[in-house]
């Protein structure tokens, strides 16, 4: 491409789908935005971050291939990519995916990006058992968030925005509402750029507690395994149409020397939950790979009718003690630092 030609390239039309140009240091990617196929420039974010509307978290995705110098990592990685199905996220027609509602101060290309995370969200369903197809709200003002949010969901706003959820924090919150009918996903956005890797972190992980089935029980779980199995749903629903698991590693240095029984407060303390987080990822992940995300849903899912954990009921499923799992899970993440 000329440079010329880039002088107007955010607004400028280009002939084919996925066609890349550098100008000046910068790219730019051919995307389809109506029946118009416009040039979008990409934009390197920050680790993305997302959050619930009940309690909040941090989810840093980065694609991982499946290859690794470490074995351990790499077994994971294998185990994690055999469990994503064959799909093409194109021939997903819009129609099906759900309803975006964006400000006007917001650039194209985070409707486009949005529209293709709804795709995968679709293809998610058998896992994610949405009951209706989300709406997402693309906002740059808390105004706007706040008028368009009581349009489609009745759940309490009346905390918003709080210290945590300022719109110059952008890329520190989301939240959804409205989980159980219709989400209503809310992700706060710059006026300018594509943060690709937050509206994934935003939109993944928040349907993620779909399946896991919060209740009245989901307190008497350890809140690793609550917001770490949340974040994996998200991971698996990123990861489809690609070829290698999209992995979100949180910090995690300052957690491997951290006891997961050190850890299980309740989910919904918002206030000290990194290690609840950042390790429980880790080992959610590890349970995932070596059991299967279907098998370890439902076994949670189990856990939220009964309302009693324990370790020995968790080294039942696992089928080795919860010791060699723990010992297990702290050497896969420390291969993951290296």
């Amino acid at each position: 491409m000329s440079s010329s030609s880039a002088a107007n390239k955010a607004s400028g039309n280009c002939l084919k789908a996925g066609q890349i140009a550098t100008i000046n240091s910068l790219k730019y990617v051919c995307q389809k935005s109506g029946k118009k196929l416009i040039w979008i420039k990409k934009v390197i974010s920050k680790p993305v971050v997302s959050a619930s509307a009940n309690p909040t978290s941090k989810d840093s995705p980065k694609p991982v291939s499946t290859t690794s110098l470490n074995p351990i990592v790499e077994k994971v990685n294998r185990l994690l990519v055999s469990q994503l199905p064959t799909t093409n996220i194109n021939e997903v027609p819009d129609t099906l995916t759900g309803t975006i509602v964006a400000e006007s101060t917001i650039d194209i290309g985070n409707i486009s990006e949005t529209r293709r995370i709804l795709r995968q969200i679709y293809l998610a369903q058998p896992i994610l058992n949405l009951k209706q197809a989300p709406i997402v709200i693309l906002a740059s003002t808390i105004p706007f968030i706040k008028s368009e949010y009581v349009k489609y969901c009745s759940d309490n706003i009346d905390w918003f925005p709080n210290q945590s959820t300022q719109m110059s924090n952008w890329n520190d919150w989301a939240f959804v509402g409205c989980l159980t009918s219709t989400p209503v996903q809310v992700v706060p956005l710059p006026t300018s750029g594509v943060p690709v890797a937050h509206i994934e972190g935003a939109i993944g992980s928040d349907l993620g507690y779909l399946p896991i089935g919060l209740g009245p029980n989901t307190k008497k779980l350890p809140t690793w395994f609550v917001r770490g199995l949340k974040g994996i749903v998200g991971e698996y629903t990123m990861s489809l149409g690609k070829n290698s698991w999209q992995n979100r590693q949180p910090g995690i240095n300052q957690c491997l020397n951290v006891k997961l029984s050190e850890i299980s407060y309740s989910y919904e303390d918002v206030t000290s939950n990194f290690c609840a987080y950042s390790l429980g990822i880790v080992a959610s992940r590890y349970v995932v790979a070596i059991k299967g995300l279907t098998p370890t849903l439902e076994f949670i899912n189990e856990l939220q009718k009964t309302g009693v954990w324990s370790e020995q009921i968790f080294s039942i499923f696992l089928g080795m003690p919860f010791l060699q799992f723990e010992s297990e899970v702290k050497n896969y993440a420390s291969g993951l630092t290296g």
